[in-house]
């Protein structure tokens, strides 16, 4: 007599999945003729940790029981490459003159650190908007997909440090400006200051001397100011005499007093010098913008003293002019519209305000 052994019924499902740092092991049965459930299949051949396709994944049947064939097959098995977790976080800084990169990381589906992380084109030195750096991942292990994206970064300008200084010096007939430096956030001198607008060679008091910087990088800001520029007059040389001051007939210290009567002139004299010392005798240079005259600061009523001056019979004039013989300037100032017994001020108007000349004279 004869039995054979019989098949068995094996059936195995593969799977597909998307890695997850687990393994995974093919799924299967088998059964005897009697439906029995069956010891000896061995799927050990299907097991896999790591993404990828597996088409011939081997299975064994081994019966132990004597009463079923051994068989074998394969399993068609697969697993996805997993999406890594990254975060990107993007900059905005000033200009420092040293480079910026984005920072990020990247991370596995077990909270892993992956390597492959690509930053380098988000990395930027100068000033500007970078709305769409871009980042890449290549992973090294297999497992996971390689992602990329962009990334909004941005370098705001610096302000540059400016120092302007300014200058304040006697008249000498040269042109002068303002000095200036603009300096970098790494110490570096920048070009780009304009100083033009400092520059004067006659008597002024220039208060608000505009000077600007225009940046030629792209990494500092554009801005502007002003400074206060002098050219004053100096004092007369021995040779000449009294210089920035109301000269005689009019006494310096305000008690001269003149007769008021028609055709009576008051001399009115000064002189101002250069750095050399010698009388200016250029009207566009000694005055201001406003002319060769005077300006009446007030007039009082009070108690006038004998009259200690005497005028001269001249024709007013209506400018100072020069006198080239006493090396001053000279205005005839007419008395007929003074009213005796009133102390006047008055100040000569130069071209240097704060030099100009103030005097005071009583009429009788």
């Amino acid at each position: 007599d004869h039995i054979d052994k019989a098949d068995p019924v094996i059936s195995v499902t593969p799977y597909s999945v998307t890695y997850s740092g687990a393994a995974h092991n093919a799924t299967g049965t088998a059964k005897g003729v009697l439906n029995e459930n069956l010891a000896g299949l061995d799927l050990s051949g299907t097991t896999h940790t790591n993404a990828g396709d597996y088409l011939t994944d081997a299975w064994t049947f081994t019966d132990a029981s004597g009463n079923y064939n051994n068989a074998t097959g394969t399993v068609h098995d697969h697993i996805d490459k997993a999406d890594p977790v990254i975060s990107v976080t993007p900059y905005s800084v000033t200009y420092s003159g040293a480079a910026h990169t984005a920072t990020g990381t990247a991370k596995g589906v077990l909270n892993e650190n992956l390597a492959g992380l690509n930053l380098s084109g988000t990395t930027h030195t100068d000033a500007g908007d970078y709305p769409s750096d871009p980042w890449t991942f290549t992973d090294v292990t297999g497992n996971y997909n390689n992602p990329k994206g962009t990334v909004h970064d941005h370098i705001d300008k610096a302000n540059a440090t400016i120092n302007v200084t300014l200058y304040n010096v006697v008249y000498d007939g040269n042109s002068h400006t303002a000095t200036g430096t603009a300096t970098g956030v790494k110490g570096e001198s920048l070009s780009g200051l304009n100083l033009t607008g400092t520059t004067h060679s006659n008597p002024g008091d220039y208060t608000s001397d505009p000077w600007s910087f225009s940046d030629v990088t792209g990494n500092y800001n554009a801005t502007t100011g002003t400074v206060h520029d002098q050219i004053r007059f100096g004092a007369c040389s021995s040779a000449f005499g009294v210089g920035n001051a109301i000269l005689p007939p009019i006494n310096s210290d305000g008690t001269s007093v003149y007769p008021r009567k028609g055709g009576s002139t008051i001399p009115v004299k000064f002189r101002v010098c250069g750095a050399t010392g010698t009388p200016i005798a250029s009207a566009n240079l000694v005055f201001a913008p406003t002319g060769a005259t005077l300006t009446m600061l007030s007039a009082m009523r009070g108690t006038i003293d004998n009259v200690n001056e005497s005028g001269i019979t001249d024709v007013p004039d209506v400018a100072f002019r020069w006198d080239s013989s006493g090396q001053q300037w000279i205005f005839n100032m007419g008395t007929s519209n003074l009213t005796a017994g009133q102390t006047y001020q008055f100040r000569i108007n130069l071209a240097y305000g704060p030099q100009s000349i103030p005097f005071m004279i009583g009429v009788k």
